[in-house]
């Protein structure tokens, strides 16, 4: 007679049939005649489900003992028991207390977790000391406080975004499952030495089954993450897009939480988010699925959440992505589990059947995408093919076992049973990239190329039923290898043309514009073979182009308008854009190249308009007079838009603030301002208005209203901030600015507000980072803000950091531009003010001797940057020439262009200059400098000017 259920016992055994049962009972029975109440689980069969009563032992039980023979990782059971047995340790702080191994075989290999070393009591054979066996329990039982089910085991936690947990049709992998979870934990007491951690990298071939291992360990140690599990997909995402992706994911997962989200950037929200899962009990789990290869090890930093108890699960085919986390290298299925997974769709009837599935998994090498078709392929063929003969013929085919191209031909051939449409869709997405199709594209294409009347919904259910495709939301997707294969059968391939030029088509009638999968889609069907040289490719282009100007990616937009030059159909129209959008993103050299080229064919206006940016960009600022003046004589077309015209105006005050001209440059600025209200335009035009903004503020910093600056370029960022689109180039930007603005002290700012200091430095190294993933380490856009980065370190004092970032820059600045360059000479600044805050007085002579006489010759003598060196050579010329640096500072003083006038930085420290340094000896201003005083005495010290 059977105990009734909640009777308690003091151990459970578990073991599996296959894997030395005979010692399983010689334990049941010393342990027994011991005194010891003792449970073993001798009732559930290979593949068995978990019976009510088998879950009522466990969980009335203290001590698990596992006879850990080498098939116990092939048992469902067992390892459901061990798990669970497993985490109720971790919810008491010890995952082994509960559990005791016994083990049966000779080597450890076979043991998961490693965890379990400290639970191990080894065996082998006849030496086995079953006494010493029996006093190990009886200690372990006394020591703990009752049954495994009184111990308190988290609740599953919430997926984010919703989803039904874990994953369909997933079988075995519980090695890998426990590598996965050991490398998770490994920050953990009680597991192995290491460097890394929490974080784990799952890589392997296409269709290895990666995500569905990340799904499915979630799923089964969900307990372990109360705080919640977040899942966040790249797929699709290249290595300079992928920062940006995941950037919309955890704004998605902050509004899932119910954090606000309008307003703030993308590093305080990952703050934010992850102060909030602090504030939950226990560790979150991060998936982060579908990791683009060739992304910098570093990169995997922008991709996490930083709670101090988040675990991270990367997958990616490139296992070298993981060289910042431990990698799960996945390979494929054990032939026992690639039989289980035949079983789930078409059950083994017998004997012969569970042993050809055996070598039908072996055959195919595990590999779950293979399997799972070669199932759904046999599904409803039960009494018309049996397992033994598929698995007959697949050796036939694979006598030399199975690489890539075998692989593919097998799938090829399973690729036969489906009809016409659904190989279309197949086809379509082999042309697509393997990108996800949205469901309408799907049933417009096959309504133009499709024979008769196809039913879209039946076509996408018969991928589905033979997993060949599946479902994303109202997307579909087709695994490559799929796409790849029907390819290379040449199935439908003689259809592509007429594929992609109806896909073509579905895509130039979106209105107004493309969402971003789609814009995707249009740029990689434009680059296609299939459409070279044709007016859809050339119209595509163009979609994807305005899609990217439209998010303000100055990168994407140069990049794709340059692809627009290739097409026959290109005007000087488009030639001329291209030189506008390199200019945009510091491409000034291919800038020139296209205007010319442009001018060459037509005297375009836009096309003089990016002639004359791109040479100043190259700081030839001479040379693009002639063409600025030109264009003041000439009036903009009258087919220039609202926002267009605006853009000029902003173009045109660029140029007279690069040659110190604040006046021209403020009546622009101010006038684009006045004539558009913001809260009404178009976004096109609010872009221009911003662009107009942001350059006002950049001239209140030069004429030191560095609070007026910082409040101009406050309001851009809060602008995309509300939208959730801080990666617009413009709010980069007003990032920039505000920065710079916010460690300048006014001169007459009574109270400085130091609390942004950190932000603003911290701001700067992130735009750096998202200018080198983006656009590279040697774009324009990334060596401007490293510069801006190291200004900002040497005006916080941090010298050292500053120089870091300056010996990088240099060399790259000095390759591209050379060392007439405005933004090389301001890096040579930087350095004498580095040298001379570490009164390195002859150094900062040097160096700002030499730039100050660059800057003459490049920017003029009256310029603000100029005259800024010119004061800063002034102040250290003290220590070596006093007549030349009265000279110099009285100049400085004296000369100041009206525009910027006398209440400002530099009139303020050149009048203190001469009231403080002038009367006092060296021997003094070379003390008071060295002990920190001396520069404070030169703002500090000084009677507000008469104005």
């Amino acid at each position: 007679m059977h105990p009734p259920p909640g009777t308690l016992f003091d151990v459970f055994v578990s073991f599996t049939r296959k894997g030395h049962p005979e010692l399983a009972r010689r334990i049941h029975t010393a342990l027994e005649d011991a005194g010891l109440r003792v449970f073993i689980d001798d009732e559930v069969g290979y593949g068995d489900p978990i019976s009510e009563t088998l879950v009522d032992r466990l969980e009335n039980s203290r001590l698990l003992i596992v006879v850990y023979s080498e098939r116990y990782l092939e048992r469902d059971a067992c390892q459901w028991e061990l798990m669970r047995v497993y985490l109720a340790g971790m919810a008491e702080g010890a995952p082994s207390r509960r559990i005791l191994v016994v083990n049966p075989e000779i080597g450890d290999d076979h043991i998961a977790p490693p965890e379990l070393s400290d639970a191990r009591y080894l065996a082998a054979g006849a030496e086995f000391d079953m006494d010493g066996l029996v006093r190990a329990v009886k200690r372990r039982v006394r020591e703990l406080p009752g049954p495994i089910g009184k111990v308190r085991v988290n609740d599953p936690p919430r997926w984010l975004p919703p989803r039904i947990p874990g994953t369909a049709d997933f079988v075995g992998r519980y090695r890998d499952m426990w590598r996965l979870h050991t490398q998770l934990c490994a920050d953990l007491p009680l597991t192995h030495a290491t460097t890394e951690g929490p974080a784990a990298m799952v890589s392997g071939l296409p269709g290895i089954g990666k995500t569905s291992l990340a799904y499915a360990y979630a799923w089964r140690f969900g307990a372990a993450y109360p705080a919640g599990v977040y899942v966040t997909s790249l797929r699709g995402a290249d290595p300079a897009t992928a920062r940006f992706r995941q950037a919309e994911h955890i704004r998605q997962l902050a509004r899932s939480a119910g954090i606000p989200v309008a307003g703030v950037d993308h590093e305080e929200l990952r703050i934010l988010l992850a102060e909030h899962l602090d504030g939950r009990p226990g560790p979150c789990l991060l998936i982060v699925d579908d990791v683009p290869g060739g992304l910098e090890p570093e990169a995997l930093d922008e991709l996490v959440v930083p709670a101090r108890r988040m675990r991270t699960i990367f997958t990616s085919r490139d296992a070298g992505a993981g060289a910042r986390a431990g990698t799960v290298q996945l390979t494929g299925l054990a032939e026992t589990e690639g039989a289980r997974l035949l079983a789930g769709f078409r059950p083994l009837d017998d004997p012969e059947d569970r042993a050809a599935a055996r070598r039908i998994s072996v055959r195919l090498g595990g590999h779950p995408l293979a399997l799972r078709m070669v199932a759904a392929a046999l599904r409803n063929r039960q009494g018309l093919r049996s397992y033994a003969e598929y698995a007959a013929d697949l050796e036939t085919d694979l006598k030399s076992g199975l690489d890539e191209e075998r692989l593919l031909s097998v799938i090829g051939g399973l690729l036969g049973l489906l009809g016409e449409h659904e190989l279309l869709v197949i086809e379509l997405a082999h042309i697509l990239g393997a990108q996800p199709v949205p469901a309408w594209l799907v049933d417009a294409v096959l309504g133009a190329v499709g024979s008769g009347t196809p039913d879209t919904g039946s076509v996408l259910d018969r991928l589905d039923e033979l997993a060949a495709a599946h479902r994303e939301g109202s997307w579909w997707h087709v695994h490559p290898l799929v796409g790849q294969a029907a390819h290379q059968a040449g199935r439908v391939a003689a259809l592509a043309p007429s594929l992609a030029f109806a896909a073509a088509r579905g895509l130039l009638g979106l209105a107004p514009g493309p969402e971003p999968g789609c814009a995707r889609l249009a740029e990689t069907l434009a680059g296609s073979p299939i459409l070279t040289d044709t007016d859809e490719a050339y119209r595509l282009y163009g979609l994807a182009a305005g899609h990217h100007k439209e998010l303000g990616d100055v990168v994407e937009t140069a990049r794709v308008r340059s692809l627009i030059t290739t097409s026959p159909f290109s005007s000087a129209a488009d030639i001329a854009a291209a030189a506008l959008a390199c200019n945009a993103s510091g491409e000034y050299g291919r800038a020139e190249e296209f205007a010319r080229r442009a001018l060459a064919m037509d005297a375009e206006f836009a096309a003089l308009w990016g002639l004359a940016a791109a040479l100043d960009g190259l700081g030839r600022y001479g040379e693009a007079d002639a063409s600025w003046q030109r264009l003041d004589r000439e009036k903009p077309p009258p087919t220039f838009t609202p926002d267009r015209l605006a853009a000029f105006r902003v173009g045109r005050a660029e140029a007279h603030l690069a040659r110190g001209e604040q006046g021209d440059a403020a009546a622009l600025l101010e006038g684009v301002r006045r004539d558009h209200d913001i809260t009404k335009a178009d976004d096109a035009t609010a872009h221009q208005i911003n662009a107009a903004t942001v350059e006002l503020a950049r001239l209140r910093l030069q004429t030191s209203s560095e609070k007026d600056a910082r409040a101009l370029a406050k309001t851009v960022i809060e602008f995309y901030r509300a939208r959730a689109a801080e990666t617009h180039a413009m709010c980069q930007e007003a990032k920039l600015v505000w920065a710079e603005a916010t460690v300048a002290l006014e001169l007459f700012e009574v109270r400085p507000d130091t609390s942004k200091w950190g932000e603003a430095e911290w701001t700067l190294r992130d735009l750096y980072e998202s200018f080198r993933s983006s656009a590279g380490p040697e774009s324009t856009l990334t060596l401007k803000a490293a510069v801006q980065h190291a200004l900002v370190l040497v005006r916080l004092g941090r010298q050292s950091e500053s120089r870091a970032v300056l010996e990088e820059v240099v060399p790259l600045l000095e390759a591209r531009f050379g060392q007439a360059h405005p933004l090389w000479l301001r890096t040579q600044y930087i350095l004498g003010l580095a040298h001379l805050q570490l009164s390195e007085f002859a150094a900062a002579r040097d160096v700002l001797e030499r730039t100050w006489n660059g800057q003459r010759t490049t920017l003029g003598p009256r310029h603000y940057e100029t005259l800024r060196t010119q004061l800063e050579l002034g102040i250290v010329l003290k220590f070596f020439d006093q007549r030349r640096m009265r000279d110099l500072v009285t100049d400085v003083r004296r000369s100041l262009p009206k525009d910027i006038g006398r209440r400002n930085d530099l009139y303020g420290r050149a009048l203190a200059a001469e009231r403080l340094l002038f009367p006092m000896p060296v021997w003094t201003a070379r003390a008071l400098w060295r002990a920190g005083e001396l520069a404070d005495r030169l703002l500090g010290l000084l009677k507000r000017p008469r104005t």
